[in-house]
């Protein structure tokens, strides 16, 4: 073990599942973890905030827009993991330092770029550098700490990440507000260049594990391929494009799928998702049923900023409130979740938890649509966080146990590359009905100027007229309040199957004897 600067000097011993991290050393590796780990986790939300002034100042179009925001999961989702393989072969210390190094650059290339072009190209670059950092930002941990030290420091890992995301989100909708735009990724590359000088002097690097990487390209480019076409299907679908165009995107995505399913299945000798796991139906119905809730869900919040700030109904401060609302219910919801399983069962739990959110998020789109963001949308948040926290975690421990333990580790990571995925393919699908939905609105306020508008882009008539303008603000809430009633139902559907498709035995019984917490039950 030994500390960045002296790398150079220093031989590679053999493997070893533990490399110990001196004392005084810890506080830099949790926080050096915590804070490249809430980088990543904080990127959609503060991209998000950005969008509104993004476009304005840039002239993009709706559906660029999306791009912006889908680039990151999907190339995320299509490398982690890549990730995974390369910290094991080359190191945890040196992914890490090499996302965040490339992450960065990104950052401030998309910060100071003159044109669109450069920001999604960008964004295309902190996507897959993010890829590269995430796995080894627990992994850094796994490897210089005891196991009997690891929950406790995963707990601080934890903590410390969210408040990175919460500062951050405080700080981006300040600089929005007060500046501009470009804040949100300059903001992204401070956090990534202090990361990274603070992982260089403070934090011990693993030796690996001088095995060859174990890398899945293939598997890869194809997931990725395929994702992209389908969501470009979606994103075009609202932009006036022909339904044969649509259709024919579409079903090149969901082939490139079944080829990715096929050579996962029969010829990958590294395969990136570990198909075994998949053979467990508990598995398929637990993780299937989040995946649903987040399609609906993920999509509908990052466009919280759109409906807030280009609606009329706040600024960037208004939406960051929104957005911490919801981090706190979902973290407050941990304390929930164990009591509200084992008192009334886990498919219960689970079906209470989507329906609170369901009634919560039609509250929230509701809040929204008359402008009452402060008032009524932040409550509304809050309960949102907590009903999909119960929910979901729920939904995550119960498609573990179903797995054999030898097997838990590749189920956690498949589950993460799905929840990915789904984020992306929620952004364009739920885009694509905004589009087609304020299209729609637009015609039935305003029948006789509906022409004026360009068409289903949100963007502001050629013509600023104070009539035009509060039209077009009205129409793009009352837009957010039909996608959210969408939202709604798809939470509500994985409340109705979840009562029927889940156990219904109290989480205590469910499978013999549990640990949690460290605790066993």
């Amino acid at each position: 073990m030994t500390i960045g600067p002296l790398l150079s000097k220093t031989l590679l011993p053999a493997r070893a599942e533990l490399q110990p991290c001196p004392e005084a050393l810890k506080p830099a590796l949790i926080a050096a973890s915590a804070i490249a780990a809430g980088t990543i986790f904080l990127d959609p939300f503060a991209i998000a905030i950005a969008i509104p002034d993004l476009r304005l100042a840039l002239g993009l179009p709706f559906a660029g827009a999306q791009w912006l925001l889908i680039l990151h999961p999907l190339l995320l989702a299509a490398g982690l993991i890549l990730g995974i393989g390369l910290g094991q072969a080359y190191g945890r210390w040196r992914m890490l330092s090499l996302g965040l190094a490339v992450g960065g650059v990104a950052a401030l290339i998309a910060g100071l770029a003159p044109g669109s072009e450069f920001v999604v190209a960008a964004r295309a670059l902190q996507g897959m550098a993010a890829a590269v950092a995430l796995p080894a930002t627990l992994a850094l941990i796994a490897v210089n700490l005891p196991k009997a030290e690891r929950a406790r420091t995963v707990e601080r890992w934890s903590l410390g990440a969210a408040a990175t995301v919460a500062a951050g989100i405080v700080l981006t909708s300040l600089l929005v507000w007060l500046w501009s735009w470009r804040g949100a990724f300059l903001l992204e590359a401070v956090l990534a260049f202090g990361c990274l000088v603070l992982m260089r002097l403070r934090v011990p690097i693993d030796f690996p594990e001088l095995i060859e990487p174990r890398l899945d390209l293939v598997g890869a480019v194809l997931f990725a391929l395929a994702g992209a076409l389908v969501a470009f299907a979606l994103t075009i679908s609202s932009a006036g494009v022909g339904v044969g165009v649509v259709v024919s995107f579409l079903v090149a995505g969901l082939v490139g799928f079944g080829l990715f399913a096929l050579w996962e299945t029969t010829m990958a000798t590294v395969p990136m998702v570990a198909t075994d796991v998949f053979a467990s139906i508990r598995f398929l119905v637990a993780t299937g049923l989040a995946v649903l809730a987040h399609l609906g869900l993920a999509g509908c919040l990052l466009l919280v900023p759109i409906a807030v700030i280009d609606g009329g109904a706040g600024s960037p401060l208004a939406t960051a409130a929104v957005y911490l609302a919801f981090l706190a219910g979902l973290m407050g919801s941990n304390r929930l979740t164990e009591p509200t399983e084992d008192r009334i069962g886990p498919a219960a739990a689970v079906a209470a938890g989507y329906a609170l959110a369901a009634g919560a998020l039609l509250g929230l789109s509701a809040a929204v649509a008359s402008g009452r963001v402060w008032l009524a949308a932040v409550p509304t948040a809050l309960l949102l966080g907590i009903g999909i926290g119960v929910a979901v975690a729920i939904l995550l421990r119960r498609a573990l146990e179903s797995t054999p333990v030898r097997h838990r580790a590749a189920a956690a990571a498949g589950q993460n590359v799905v929840f990915r995925l789904a984020g992306a393919l929620s952004l364009a699908l739920i885009g694509a009905v905004a589009g087609f939905a304020y299209r729609d609105v637009v015609v039935e306020l305003a029948p006789s100027v509906a022409s004026v508008f360009h068409g289903r882009d949100f963007a502001a008539p050629v013509n600023p007229l104070p009539e035009l303008l509060s039209i077009r603000a009205t129409a793009i809430r009352l837009t957010f309040a039909r996608v959210g009633v969408l939202g709604a139902c798809g939470l509500g559907l994985a409340s109705v199957i979840a009562l029927f498709a889940l156990p219904q035995e109290s989480g205590q019984s469910a499978t013999g004897p549990q640990v949690r917490n460290g605790r066993s039950r």
